[in-house]
């Protein structure tokens, strides 16, 4: 939304957004190992293992059919984001401007394994395992501006 007035010299703006995304993803990690990863375990696995995720014969590793079958990553976030500008003309060369902006971010991630998950990483199996995790962020930004225009010939 923008608006003007006393004459054009002073200028009004806002700009806002709110979204909320959901995600699930398959069970990665930047450090698990072929114990507690879709890609660790993947690599590690042998290629004839069948796709029941019941399959006991890994010889211990983890078989990505178990991963996928019983992992559950979720994640949801709600943001917001709301910017003010005021623009005001003092003389027609120079312009003073204040910008106002707020971000506010709040996520939950949940991660879970069934205790079907035979040979997780952490004793998973017969127990099952799971984590919660919160992130809250805000920023908040103040701006203040002088901008001189001036054209000059040649």
């Amino acid at each position: 939304m923008n608006h003007r007035l006393l004459n054009n010299k002073l200028k009004l703006g806002l700009q806002s957004s709110i979204s909320r995304v959901n995600d699930e993803t398959a069970p990665l990690g930047g450090s698990a190992g072929f114990r507690g990863d879709l890609i660790g375990a993947a690599y590690s696995a042998n290629p004839t293992w069948p796709t029941n995720p019941d399959f006991d014969g890994t010889g211990g590793l983890l078989s990505p059919a178990t991963a996928l079958a019983y992992t559950q990553n979720i994640s949801n976030t709600n943001r917001a984001l709301v910017n003010f500008s005021a623009e005001y003309a003092i003389i027609p060369e120079l312009s003073a401007k204040i910008n106002l902006g707020y971000d506010t971010s709040e996520s939950t991630r949940t991660a879970v394994a069934s205790g079907r998950a035979r040979n997780f990483d952490q004793g998973a199996f017969g127990n099952g395992i799971g984590a919660i995790n919160d992130l809250n962020t805000e920023s908040k930004l103040l701006e203040a501006t002088l901008n001189y225009k001036k054209d000059f010939s040649n």
